[in-house]
């Protein structure tokens, strides 16, 4: 099976941006290796107003989790 087609078979059904928690799960990691992710601009991640109001919330881009994965792929 092919790098693409595994990353593929993990990503499917994932939205285009995701939240926190789903891109933890995915990656298999916890949040302070997420955030560590981040702060090296490994993930990208977007802010996003849901609401009316100024609060906004923090999404991960899919594209970037799928580069991710690739990256940390060994070639078989």
């Amino acid at each position: 099976m092919s790098q693409m087609t595994v990353i593929d078979e993990v990503m499917e059904g994932c939205p285009l941006l995701l939240t926190i928690n789903q891109a933890c799960e995915v990656l298999n990691i916890g949040r302070t290796s997420y955030y560590r992710l981040v702060e090296r601009g490994e993930l990208d991640i977007v802010q996003i107003r849901l609401t009316s109001d100024d609060k906004t919330s923090t999404r991960v881009t899919n594209e970037s989790v799928r580069n991710l994965l690739q990256s940390w792929s060994v070639p078989s």
